[in-house]
């Protein structure tokens, strides 16, 4: 299952791709509706075709709600509102 609240901005990484955050959803289980997912949206030939780069699953973050950032490799940086040790949030890296 994909992600669902989008609430963070858009990013375009080196590959013309667009990376995003959704504040619910995904399939890890441990948060009802999900925790949140980083999303992937792919053009081509005039079709958008969407991958989920990770589901959150509590433990390693809930919530992501800000924009993501990108480093010159192309790894992905947010933070999340909920989850982690404490429950108060993560900052988080994905590597796609």
């Amino acid at each position: 299952m994909d992600g669902a609240l989008p609430v963070g901005g858009l990013l375009f990484d080196k590959n013309g791709n667009l990376d995003g955050t959704t504040y619910t959803g995904g399939a890890a289980p441990g948060c009802g509706n999900g925790c949140g997912v980083v999303f992937q949206l792919s053009e081509s030939e005039n079709t958008w075709t969407e991958t989920v780069l990770h589901n959150f699953a509590g433990s390693d973050g809930a919530g992501p709600a800000s924009s993501l950032t990108i480093d010159p490799k192309g790894n992905l940086y947010g933070v999340t509102f909920y989850g982690g040790t404490y429950g108060g949030g993560t900052f988080f890296k994905v590597i796609p």
